[in-house]
């Protein structure tokens, strides 16, 4: 489903916020959650839906008056876990590169929200199958060393079946990450491991490096690249043969900025983040209607 994203603190503020800027009634949202972000402790900070408009849906009955039973009678207490999960934890493994017993990491069960909709586990990406081969490390110099070690106790901790090898140029240094594991690095739009890039920047550059530590799995940022890239073509193609302004969905400043480039050397066109907050929209814009704006993400 292709739409426009919108956060909140909850899934209640976020289509909130759809729904104003729709016009519409909060049960008229079709969405699916493509960032949920949780606390230290565990409690969701911010929930980033991507949400369009469906004006066919109906006002949802409540359950209480479906099942007929006294609304006085709704239990507002908190729902009872169905039941521990099964095989979490080092007890599971059978060391390094074997399988977890016990039906590994637990699901969420389907339920509907206040709104109606239908509310899945986290979207996943299908998952892929360990076939990829793990290239030999070549020659590292102290500093590979010392991140592909960070990265490897990181992952011992968190318990995940990864494996990393690292190259270094005269610009940055490459962690490339590999092992069964690699699923829930590019899940949910490599949310993973663009966090996993940013903390590594943060706790090693200036430290181990003055090099800046760029993070990889599966190919996902060049695939992701071209595919943002090819979008931002396109749209800027309908521009310019519709002299109208396209306005892209919400996006990180790594995207942003994959846009900007994307659309630079076309000609006739001028992009322009907008918006408030990590997340943005970038404007692809007719040269001729193009009004002053700064713009800190643009080349």
């Amino acid at each position: 489903m292709a739409g426009q994203r919108f956060e909140g603190r909850n899934i209640e503020e976020a289509l909130e916020a759809a729904a104003s800027a729709f016009g519409v009634e909060a049960y008229q949202i079709d969405y699916h959650i493509v960032v949920e972000k949780r606390g230290f402790l565990g409690g969701i900070k911010r929930m980033v839906i991507e949400a369009s408009p469906n004006l066919s849906k109906e006002a949802p009955v409540p359950k209480n008056l479906a099942m007929g039973e006294p609304a006085q009678q709704r239990s507002s207490g908190p729902r009872a876990r169905s039941g521990p999960r099964q095989g979490g934890g080092r007890e599971g493994r059978e060391g390094r590169g074997g399988g977890r017993e016990g039906g590994g990491r637990g699901r969420r069960s389907p339920r509907d929200d206040d709104f109606g909709n239908r509310v899945d586990a986290p979207r996943r990406s299908a998952p892929v199958p360990f076939d990829e081969i793990v290239p030999e490390q070549g020659e590292q110099s102290d500093a590979e060393k010392k991140i592909a070690r960070w990265c490897t106790e990181l992952f011992d901790h968190a318990n995940l079946e990864l494996e990393v090898r690292t190259r270094e140029s005269a610009e940055q240094i490459d962690v490339l990450v590999y092992g069964t594991d690699g699923e829930l690095m590019v899940d949910r739009g490599g949310e993973l491991l663009d966090s996993l890039q940013v903390l590594a920047n943060k706790a090693l550059v200036g430290d181990l490096t003055e090099k800046k530590i760029e993070f990889d799995c599966r190919d996902f940022k060049g695939t992701r690249a071209n595919q943002i890239a090819e979008e931002a073509v396109a749209a800027a193609r309908k521009v310019l043969a519709e002299k109208r302004e396209i306005l892209l969905p919400a996006m990180t400043p790594i995207e942003r900025r994959l846009v900007h480039v994307a659309v630079q050397d076309l000609g006739g066109v001028t992009t322009v983040s907008r918006g408030d907050g990590f997340f943005k929209r970038v404007a692809i814009i007719p040269d001729e209607a193009k009004s002053a704006t700064d713009d800190d993400d643009a080349p």
